[in-house]
């Protein structure tokens, strides 16, 4: 069984992410202090983890909500529509404010490293979670019967890219991230 990468809908999974990073920054001003207080009470457990730890919490974390989303795709592909479209928009609004705060040379130190690869894995989870909703869709219209089988591929595609992605992005997060905004 081969690995299927599904480059149209990674891009399409990126433009949705753009779509909403380019909504969250624009409407930040009214809804930044909301966002940033939930941001940062879900984040508040992570604060004071050794780098070890934090850097395991971080992968755990990303790696279950992008397996999740993955496979909630079964529901017509729209959990993971909404869960790229969330990420951007969430760091759209984080954006603006690192921008208005700290400016935006921290803002691209402080995302930029990890972010590529986080941000691709998220794409690519989303990628596959809409194409086992097509199938899903295929299937509850009666024209196919593929769903066990895109399912297979997806996972197969979901541990040898995402995952790797995840772990990378993670401990650059951790340990390279800190570096560089430690030396502004």
């Amino acid at each position: 069984m081969k690995s299927e990468f599904p480059l149209g809908l990674v891009l399409l999974s990126l433009t949705i992410f753009a779509v909403g990073a380019a909504a969250g920054y624009l409407s930040a001003e009214k809804v930044s202090e909301q966002l940033m207080k939930v941001l940062s009470e879900e984040l508040s457990p992570f604060a004071e983890l050794p780098p070890p730890l934090l850097a395991l919490a971080i992968f755990t974390n990303n790696f279950s909500k992008t397996l999740i989303i993955m496979l909630l795709g079964l529901l017509f592909a729209v959990p993971p529509v909404l869960f790229i479209l969330a990420n951007g928009f969430i760091l759209g609004v984080v954006g603006f404010e690192v921008i208005e705060c700290k400016g935006f040379l921290f803002l691209v130190l402080g995302v930029l490293p990890h972010g590529v690869f986080e941000v691709s894995a998220a794409a690519l989870s989303t990628a596959l979670g809409i194409k086992i909703g097509i199938a899903a869709y295929r299937r509850a219209k009666r024209r196919s019967f593929e769903v066990q089988h895109t399912l297979k591929l997806c996972l197969k595609t979901y541990f040898s890219l995402v995952v790797p992605l995840l772990l990378l992005a993670a401990l650059v997060e951790t340990y390279v991230t800190p570096l560089f905004l430690g030396s502004l």
